[in-house]
Order: C-alpha cells, then structure tokens, then sequence
C-alpha cells in the first residue's frame, strides 16, 4: 500500500497505567489508563502541566470476593485487566496497517499508522502486563528469588516467550 502512496508517518503509542488510592474517599482506588505518543520530544512529554497525556479509560478495581482460592482470583484479576486493555486499545489496533487520516501541526493531512510501542508502569504493572510472576523479571533471565542480585542476564526472547504462552 505504502507504494501506491508515500508518505505516510508513523505514531508511536505509549500507554501506561497505575492503580492509585484516592485521598478523599476511604479504601477507594482507580485504575487509570494514560495515552501518548513518542512523535512529542520527552521533555515535553514527561512534563504534568504539558498535558501531552490523556486519559482513554479506567480499568474495574475489584477484589472479586465472591471468588474463592487466591490463584484463582489473582487469574482473573489478571483477565479482567488484560480484557479492558483489549477493549480500550483494540480499536486502535486496525489503524497500525491500514492507517488513518490525521492532520497534522502544519496543518497537512497525512496518513498515520499508530504503532504500539510500549507500556510505562511500575513492577506490578509489569508483571501483569507481561503475564510474569512475583519475584520474577518481566525483561530478563534472572532466576527465581534472585532478582535484585546481579547485573547483567540475558534478555527475553519475545518469540519464546510467545510460544510458551
């Protein structure tokens, strides 16, 4: 497609999310979901009052009471989290090969092909997103109850992990 029309540009989407309690309400949280994206120079966007992120949604917090088992309940804390990221990204997803008309600052039209490109969270986001386990890396080799102990480990290989999942 792209050479029938050049000159598209691509939009790298970074999300992120972090699980907050709220000050005002007791024992309440929210799960917030941010959207940006890696074409705004990180300068301005890490910078609060730049507002280069918007919020695309909320995840349910829940503690699933009417389940019993822990593991259990931890899967489907788990699928619930994963579901959500589907439904609110997945409408995204068709426009990375397709693309999308979008005007841009120089108030052009361009076709956009937004990409997703990565997910910012802490340790217990990571470890949710990437399916990993407590104590385990989500970016590396590391083995089981040494985290934090050595430096350098080999990386993941993404296809592998694919596979095992």
């Amino acid at each position: 497609m792209e050479r029938r029309r050049p000159g598209a540009t691509i939009i790298p989407l970074i999300v992120s999310s972090d699980k907050t309690k709220l000050a005002l309400f007791r024992d309440k949280q929210a799960y917030p979901i941010y959207l940006t994206i890696g074409n705004i120079p990180k300068r301005i966007r890490r910078k609060v009052t730049s507002h280069a992120q918007i919020l695309i949604g909320y995840i349910p917090v829940t503690k699933l009471s009417s389940i019993h088992g822990i593991t259990v309940c931890h899967r489907a804390l788990a699928n619930l989290f994963h579901a959500c990221m589907q439904n609110t990204l997945g409408l995204i997803s068709s426009y990375s090969e397709t693309g999308l008309e979008m005007k841009c600052g120089n108030r052009v039209w361009q076709r956009c092909h937004l990409i997703f490109a990565t997910f910012v969270g802490d340790y217990p986001e990571q470890l949710l997103v990437t399916c990993t386990y407590n104590s385990w890396c989500p970016k590396c080799k590391v083995p089981f109850g040494q985290l934090g102990e050595y430096l350098l480990f080999l990386r993941h290989v993404q296809s592998a992990v694919i596979d095992a999942y």
